[in-house]
């Protein structure tokens, strides 16, 4: 938006952005260079737990997981969404809290090519309903509770196949 500090402006004369306040930014030639050979980050996983597939990759209060371990769960999340009849383009949502487990399901649904819908688990049944009938969320992996909640609104919600309880999840 004009007026706003993230407003960028393109100065063609000079082929750089630069940032309202003067700050400058790389022009779009720089910024092609910074492009690699890796085209997806479930790609960029799998070359990482075949190079370093010993070292941490993500780790909670009670544990890690190494990029070979975690690879191979989000292998393990991605077929079995698979199995559920997810595929390339399809909108799957997510309500879960923030753990190790919302990662692997990120990365799965990734992994498959369909589209993450995040859903904050704070809210109502029905406001999830909302979201996911608006998004045309196919498949929901959330929370025992939320499914429940889900379970009593399920006619609103046409494009739904199923709802996944991720049971551990909380």
């Amino acid at each position: 938006l004009p007026g706003s500090a993230l407003y960028i402006e393109r100065h063609n004369r000079a082929g750089r952005i630069r940032r309202r306040g003067g700050a400058r930014l790389p022009s779009w030639a720089a910024m092609d260079t910074l492009r690699t050979e890796v085209q997806s980050l479930p790609e960029l996983l799998l070359t990482r737990a075949g190079e370093i597939g010993e070292e941490r990759f993500v780790r909670d209060a009670h544990r890690e997981w190494t990029y070979a371990e975690f690879a191979g769960r989000v292998a393990e999340v991605a077929a079995g969404l698979r199995e559920r009849g997810v595929q390339q383009g399809d909108v799957v949502g997510v309500i879960l809290p923030n753990s190790p487990h919302y990662l692997e399901v990120w990365w799965g649904i990734l992994w498959l090519g369909a589209t993450f819908n995040p859903v904050n688990p704070a809210l109502t049944a029905r406001e999830a309903v909302g979201i996911l009938s608006d998004s045309g969320a196919s498949v929901v992996v959330c929370t025992p509770e939320a499914a429940a909640g889900l379970e009593q609104h399920r006619d609103e919600l046409p494009a739904l196949r199923e709802i996944v309880a991720a049971e551990g999840a909380d």
